[in-house]
């Protein structure tokens, strides 16, 4: 097993892979059950007061290109076209019980907290209210209804206001939800040609690399192996990994009597990921059945290991609390590592080995779990069985960092309700004692070329499979003899 070192993992903390402002905590939604848009072009469901509201809800028509934010064509708004500022008026939603968690809406207009706002009433009095930010521009909100469950309530939109500068408020597109609404925003930064080369004597086995997948953090433009002897060029086949993901592994039977050399090659695009509110966001395709199958296999290797992890979990209070949606549950659990784990490589200290030879893997877990420590590959592993045992689908990859950071690394993809595979960085997030957790959660950065999408590899060979975990690097597996894997990367930016 490879390690990201400390001086990678303190270069990645330093870098632009995270936004430059810490975001607030960040949840992610799913398909929401529509309360209001506006759309219909009527006021259907809504009691009207004042004389701010005009014959139909306003558009663009009413005032081009001076309102922005609003979604579709319509959205309410209290600034009459002939009275302008001085008109007042209430408009009052339909009754609904609280049944969802979440209510996002859209607002903006005059900052007048008590003259100009959108409220929640609840039972007939006000829960909780928002004004505009002072601009012609409809922004974001989300209210956690929660504490208001199964209770009668209402959306009240209120224009007490007659000042000449913004004295009225704009309210669309109100949208319940089972977790808050955000998408994953990706930016494209560089592309590069990664390429690994090694030259050999006699030989006789199989070649093998993995066929690097697009993920969150990347687009693999075009990949191949190729060997050149004395005859030429050979192109090598693509053949499918035996376990549940079929993984495509380029593999390649050889029988070389003289020298040779064989090159991989992946031209990769790379992208900043970071989870951003968004209540307009596309829902990803549903996950396939084989991919949340492995993601959510704790990988234990008997019952009594795993209810040992569930009882660790228990006492840490890291089991799923009442109501706590995934994506809270995940960014609890990071906070979590970053709190009380560190980064550590324990693999020549006696009191770990010794907890290895008694107990093999499991000796190994009992140990991380005791001195709350790992590297990368390990800190990913217990994130991702924390959420897995909490009923939330992981994949852990690994990879390597191309370019003057180079290193290898692994880092997990957690899948949220219709936002899709997630990245998160435990390492980094655990190394990082002085930085807060919150940049690190639904965002990667960076230029890792990862090589997988899930660990754990079985390929079929000749000789028969050929099982391996950390899969992210060219292979030379002999018929007979130990196999050897090429460490060294090459890496040139694409123009």
């Amino acid at each position: 097993m490879r390690y990201c070192s400390p001086l990678i993992l303190l270069l990645l903390a330093l870098s632009g892979a995270a936004p430059a402002e810490p975001p607030v905590p960040l949840l992610v939604g799913n398909n929401p059950l529509v309360l209001a848009d506006f759309e219909n072009g009527s006021y259907d469901g809504w009691t009207l007061e004042g004389n701010c509201w005009g014959k139909e809800p306003a558009s663009d028509a009413l005032f081009p290109g001076k309102i922005t934010g609003f979604q579709g064509k319509r959205f309410l708004c209290s600034l009459d076209a002939k009275t302008g500022n001085a008109a007042t008026g209430r408009a009052v939603s339909r009754e609904f019980t609280v049944a969802n968690p979440f209510l996002s809406f859209r607002v903006g207009g005059g900052n007048f907290p008590s003259e100009t706002y959108v409220a929640l009433l609840v039972e007939g009095k006000e829960a909780v209210s928002v004004t505009g930010d002072d601009s012609p521009e409809l922004n974001l909100t989300v209210w956690d209804l929660r504490k208001y469950a199964g209770k009668k309530a209402q959306i009240e939109v209120v224009d007490r206001s007659v000042s000449p500068k913004r004295g009225y408020i704009m309210a669309d597109n109100f949208h319940f939800w089972n977790d808050r609404p955000y998408r994953l925003a990706r930016k494209k930064t560089t592309q590069w040609r990664v390429s690994q080369q090694t030259s050999h004597g006699a030989f006789e086995g199989s070649i093998l690399y993995p066929v690097p997948p697009d993920d969150p953090g990347q687009r693999i433009l075009s990949s191949r192996v190729v060997l050149t002897d004395d005859r030429g060029t050979r192109t090598a086949p693509i053949v499918q990994d035996t376990k549940p993901l079929q993984q495509p592994v380029y593999a390649l039977e050889v029988k070389e009597s003289g020298s040779f050399s064989v090159r991989a090659e992946v031209d990769v695009t790379f992208y900043d990921c970071s989870l951003v509110a968004d209540d307009e966001a596309p829902a990803p395709e549903p996950l396939d059945p084989a991919m949340k199958t492995l993601a959510l296999n704790d990988e234990f290797a008997t019952s009594q290991e795993r209810e040992w992890y569930r009882g660790w979990m228990q006492s840490e209070s890291l089991l799923r609390r009442a109501g706590e949606t995934d994506s809270e549950l995940a960014y609890r659990a990071l906070v979590y590592m970053h709190r009380n784990f560190v980064y550590k490589i324990p693999d020549d200290l006696p009191e770990y080995k010794e907890a290895v030879r008694a107990e093999g893997d499991f000796g190994s877990w009992k140990y991380r779990i005791a001195t709350k420590s790992g590297e990368c590959w390990r800190l990913s592993d217990i994130y991702a069985r924390i959420l897995r045992m909490n009923g939330i689908p992981v994949r852990v990859l690994s990879g390597n960092h191309v370019g003057k950071n180079s290193g290898h690394h692994v880092r997990p993809l957690v899948w949220l309700a219709n936002v899709g595979w997630v990245p998160m960085e435990p390492t980094i997030v655990v190394n990082g004692k002085n930085m807060p957790p919150d940049p690190w959660f639904g965002n990667w950065g960076g230029t890792m070329l990862s090589g997988n999408k899930n660990l754990w590899f079985s390929v079929p060979l000749a000789a028969g499979n050929f099982t391996i975990g950390t899969f992210d690097t060219l292979w030379l597996v002999p018929r007979r003899g130990r196999p050897e894997s090429v460490s060294a990367f090459s890496s040139e930016p694409l123009r």
